[in-house]
């Protein structure tokens, strides 16, 4: 270490140090000049919103088929536009779908218990969705599954967070 200090200025061996560790440790707090560690956090920080809220099947059902037809096909260069987005806001569930073209977006009555978003693969969600016997659903979101409950069945789904949904025009 010495040799170390003797032969390089400390600019150099706070960009080294910098490399080194940046690499290996990417939330790993970086050195200051003075060999002490700093105490700032280098990650902002952000409140995550998870989804829960109580549909009812039938409303679920029609949303999902009205949305149908905006789903990208097998031909999609992005697979994300396989994906449906859930998003909970203000009192209602959106369900958006889009294939780059064509942007169609329903919104569907429920219960709303906590406000968010994701985005699942539609054709998963919608078996399961369609498939099931209780009017009353229940969607959960812990980090990125969505838990879709019922009187007498769970099902998850793995998803993605819905910053990697393409945007879209606001009407």
């Amino acid at each position: 270490v010495r040799y170390v200090h003797t032969c390089f200025s400390p600019e150099f061996i706070h960009i080294f140090y910098f490399f080194i560790h940046r690499m290996s440790f990417p939330f790993f707090p970086l050195l200051s000049h003075h060999s002490s560690f700093s105490t700032e956090s280098t990650m902002p920080t952000t409140t995550t919103k998870y989804i829960n809220t109580i549909l009812l099947r039938s409303n679920l059902v029609d949303g999902l088929s009205m949305v149908e037809r905006s789903v990208g096909g097998d031909g999609v260069s992005l697979p994300i536009l396989k994906n449906i987005l859930i998003e909970v806001q203000g009192g209602e569930v959106v369900l958006t779908t889009t294939d780059l073209d064509l942007v169609t977006r329903h919104v569907v009555s429920g219960k709303v218990l906590e406000e968010g978003s994701l985005t699942v693969p539609f054709q998963a969600f919608s078996q399961i969705v369609k498939n099931l016997t209780s009017e009353r659903v229940e969607l959960e979101q812990k980090e990125d599954t969505l838990y879709i409950r019922t009187d007498n069945y769970e099902a998850e789904v793995y998803g993605q967070k819905s910053q990697g949904f393409p945007s879209l025009p606001q009407l």
